[in-house]
């Protein structure tokens, strides 16, 4: 049993950095620093986390009932997201050079604290591809320790995400600009895959 939880949680977890996509955040925070402090920059970075983290969980918990009462069912909700999550995923495949840096006025000696909620935590963490995604996992999930799992799991991917925002904004110096758009890439081909199977599970519900 504790094994099965811990893949189930280490599932879950690696799903939700997918579809956090940190990796594309962080390039749209570098351009935002500008010359900034790195302290700066982690701090909106915390920040952005911790709304994000509040956002997930809260949509995950109670966005189902919201579109259940708005006659939206399981099934096309799935369809929906799948779609939403593969355009995202396939515009992070089509990235030339860095694409996600920050407006010019954004650039200056004070980073502003603003961009921590907007466009930080939403819609770049927890757009409404990833809060449709969440809604879906929950949906399936039926006993309290499958919802605890994946509150869980959506913790745990954003504690990840701020260790990765954390660690390149102390070395900015050392951090590859192809590197980056590598794994912007590598992102964008997972977030594909987990969009066709979300979408063909919402067909086959349908069917």
């Amino acid at each position: 049993m504790p094994m099965q939880f811990f893949k189930e949680v280490f599932q879950l977890t690696f799903i939700f950095l997918i579809l956090l996509m940190p990796v594309s955040t962080l390039a749209y925070l570098i351009g935002a620093i500008g010359s900034c402090p790195a302290e700066d920059g982690i701090k909106v970075a915390k920040k952005a986390c911790l709304v994000a983290g509040g956002m997930g969980i809260f949509f995950a918990l109670t966005g189902s009932k919201l579109f259940l009462s708005l006659g939206i069912g399981l099934p096309t909700f799935k369809i929906f997201a799948g779609i939403l999550l593969f355009v995202n995923g396939f515009s992070l495949l089509k990235l030339k050079g860095n694409q996600h840096v920050a407006p010019t006025e954004l650039k200056n000696k004070k980073i502003h604290t603003d961009i921590a909620i907007t466009p930080l935590a939403f819609p770049l963490l927890t757009g409404p591809a990833t809060i449709g995604q969440l809604i879906a996992y929950y949906e399936e999930m039926k006993t309290p320790l499958e919802h605890f799992t994946l509150c869980l799991a959506i913790v745990l991917a954003l504690i990840i995400s701020f260790c990765l925002f954390y660690v390149c904004l102390k070395h900015l110096n050392l951090l590859s600009t192809r590197l980056l758009g590598v794994a912007e890439r590598l992102t964008g081909l997972f977030a594909i895959t987990l969009a066709t199977q979300c979408t063909i599970n919402g067909i086959n519900g349908i069917l």
